[in-house]
């Protein structure tokens, strides 16, 4: 893959922090409206990279600060204190640019609660956990 397929901003923190060699690839994950989320896939590991949007992606003008990813990453490190199996390492953080990687759940391994609730799987357990 080339930088041609990543936000220039993605692509100038992966190579700040040595995220990647020459051989990875990308691909946008759904779900999000006010960040650019991408699974970067490499022979080192899989990452998320998630970079906050000052424009959030709806029908109306709706603008926010990307210092809001600190927020998130300040929030991911301190949840990973407490409960370090129930959160996402981070790898990277570039404040400036408002971009972070962080360690890749599988949905495999680790299903999201909103899309078992969709598919009717109930879990009271996990609830309770919760």
């Amino acid at each position: 893959m080339t930088s041609a397929f990543l936000e220039p901003a993605i692509w100038e923190f992966l190579l700040a922090h040595d995220l990647v060699g020459a051989d990875f690839s990308a691909r946008p994950l759904t779900g999000g409206v006010s960040s650019d989320i991408r699974l970067v896939t490499s022979d080192r590991e899989a990452l998320v990279v998630k970079m906050a949007l000052a424009q959030l992606r709806v029908s109306q003008e709706w603008q926010a600060p990307v210092s809001r990813n600190a927020s998130e990453v300040d929030w991911l490190i301190e949840a990973g204190r407490i409960a370090p199996d129930a959160v996402p390492e981070i790898v990277a953080h570039d404040p400036e640019r408002g971009v972070f990687a962080m360690s890749y759940l599988a949905p495999a391994d680790h299903p999201g609660w909103k899309k078992e609730l969709l598919n009717v799987r109930v879990d009271c357990g996990f609830a309770d956990l919760v």
